[in-house]
């Protein structure tokens, strides 16, 4: 069976979606990213800390997607 996968790196976090060819949602997952205030009225965010969650996110939609599947990121 063929997914499509969406991906939504947002503000505050990153939401993963599995669809299977029909729309029908089939496993979803989210993750919160850190916000780094160094000073009052400073916002920043770890880009590094972006793919990590969104690697989360999408080992776990898979996971419930398709049991048993395992997945592999690395970032070089």
């Amino acid at each position: 069976m063929k997914y499509l996968m969406g991906i939504d790196i947002g503000t505050t976090g990153c939401k993963v979606g599995i669809y299977d060819k029909e729309l029908n949602l089939r496993g979803t997952a989210y993750r919160n990213y850190h916000i780094i205030s160094r000073q009052s009225g400073w916002a920043e965010e770890d880009p590094y800390e972006w793919w990590e969650k969104s690697i989360e996110a999408m080992q776990e939609s898979f996971q419930l997607t398709i049991p048993g599947l395992q997945l592999h990121f690395y970032m070089i």
